[in-house]
């Protein structure tokens, strides 16, 4: 995935559109349409790169917005691609309670979305012209339920559903040493969402692994290792400005001689003497299906040796 920028991982949950028609806003379904907004097909380019978006012109107070059925108490998260037309671009994107929070679209191509914990086992997703005589496109509305937003899953008549991403390379034993080494990652999370998610090199288990994981503490970023069932032998976190934000993380592994490198520096650093065993996986999750990762990788190495400092400085500036 490129997302205008270098190609890249991206590693998603598994998400529902339940959103029945996300890039044909003539349909019936979208109920604000055509009663209070004039809504007109474009051979615009939309953000798939392809041709065709929907013109929204603030008539008479627009909304342009459908209801759905939905499970009340948890997080759905409403999106819409949007870019400005003509006016001031200002544009109010409804939760899923009907609560509105407003934006301003520009001349490019944006993604907005609001999420919010369902009151009801009714649910909606809107999006208001807030000027009289403005003019904004659309494309690919989305209704999810989880906490943040993911890439669309385009939709034409029904709901639909993309499994979570899996990314493993098992066999690899000879390219990876259970000794020292080191594991690194150019990546960033899709969201603080409160779970842990992991980056391991593993024995196609549990048991014994080296991972880099974001902790369902917010930022948080930790190593943990672990040397059999039940044994962990390192375990310790530093915070990140950010973790949605990209860092380039190193994870130095030798008996006596474990180290976190962030963007150039060493943060952490532990004298546990113990090493795992077996090593043969490298997976987005912890070994053995579990804690999968979701969020983006420009770059993921890993060593058969353990690197000097200045190798570790250079590396991950």
């Amino acid at each position: 995935y490129t997302g205008g920028g270098c190609p890249h991982i991206l590693a998603e949950p598994q998400r529902t559109n339940l959103v029945t028609y996300s890039e044909d806003f003539s349909q019936t379904k979208w109920t604000g349409s055509p009663t209070t907004a004039d809504v007109t097909v474009t051979t615009n380019t939309n953000p798939s790169g392809a041709s065709g978006t929907y013109s929204v012109e603030n008539v008479t107070g627009t909304q342009l917005g459908s209801f759905y059925t939905i499970t009340s108490g948890v997080d759905y998260t409403n999106s819409f691609y949007v870019r400005n037309i003509s006016g001031s671009g200002v544009i109010s994107l409804k939760d899923i309670n009907n609560s509105g929070t407003e934006f301003t679209a520009t001349s490019e191509w944006q993604k907005f979305s609001v999420t919010g914990t369902s009151n009801s086992t009714t649910g909606r997703i809107y999006l208001s012209v807030t000027t009289l005589g403005d003019i904004v496109e659309v494309w690919g509305a989305s209704l999810e339920l989880g906490s943040y937003p993911t890439s669309l899953i385009p939709t034409s008549g029904s709901t639909v559903t993309r499994n979570q991403d899996i990314f493993t390379r098992d066999g690899i034993g000879s390219l990876i040493n259970s000794t020292e080494g080191v594991l690194f990652a150019e990546m960033a999370a899709l969201a603080n969402d409160g779970t842990f998610r992991e980056i391991s090199i593993n024995d196609g288990s549990s048991d014994h692994l080296i991972a880099l994981r974001y902790r369902s503490t917010n930022n948080q970023i930790n190593i943990f290792v672990r040397n059999g069932s039940g044994n962990t032998i390192v375990n310790i976190s530093t915070t990140l400005a950010d973790a949605t934000n990209f860092y380039k993380i190193a994870l130095k592994y030798k008996s006596g001689d474990y180290a976190l490198w962030v963007d150039g520096t060493e943060i952490i650093t532990s004298s546990a003497s113990e090493v795992p065993s077996g090593l043969n996986e490298l997976s987005l999750s912890r070994g053995g299906g579990s804690d999968y990762f979701y969020g983006k990788v420009k770059q993921l190495q890993v060593y058969d040796t353990s690197l000097s400092d200045t190798q570790l400085a250079a590396l991950t500036s």
